[in-house]
């Protein structure tokens, strides 16, 4: 198994590659990483105007290199700034626009204000808060506030891939 070369440039996707050994390909639109347990990751990669909203600052590490991903088969969903990211036809990934309605739907109420970016399994919402930078898990199945706080996507990941 390879790791990825200097070219992919992103830390993000070195430390991936770390925590599972994995083969990066880099394509056109974006990085497809095929990792050793069979799961595939695919982060887009940013385009001109991809600007970063302010709110999503402690994300800047992911969201100057990719807008949107599909991490380890589905298993996580990042959000696109810009429009949802299909793949053969198929939404893969939503907008922030479309996270934030689904967040509104399901009521999502966290301790402050903030910016939902990221789905996990199908059973969590993660938003990062406006003032403070922290990274709130809400349980969408039990319409509930995890009482995990995360200070880093990496964080999470790590947490779920143990």
């Amino acid at each position: 198994m390879s790791h990825p070369d200097q070219e992919t440039g992103c830390r993000f996707v070195e430390w991936l590659c770390l925590l599972e050994p994995s083969n990066v390909e880099e394509h056109g639109d974006h990085t497809l990483i095929r990792h050793a347990s069979g799961d595939v990751s695919t982060l887009w990669k940013c385009t001109k105007g991809s600007a970063l909203p302010k709110s999503l600052g402690p994300l800047q590490d992911f969201y100057s290199q990719f807008d949107g991903a599909d991490l380890f088969s589905s298993a996580f969903k990042i959000a696109s700034i810009r429009g949802g990211k299909v793949v053969r036809g198929v939404r893969v990934v939503g907008s922030l626009s479309d996270l934030r309605q689904e967040a509104e739907a399901a009521v999502v109420r966290c301790p402050e204000e903030g910016t939902p970016f990221m789905v996990g399994s199908g059973q969590w919402l993660y938003t990062v808060g406006r003032s403070s930078g922290a990274i709130y898990e809400w349980d969408l199945e039990y319409s509930e506030l995890s009482t995990d706080t995360y200070t880093s996507l990496q964080e999470i990941v790590q947490e779920c891939s143990e």
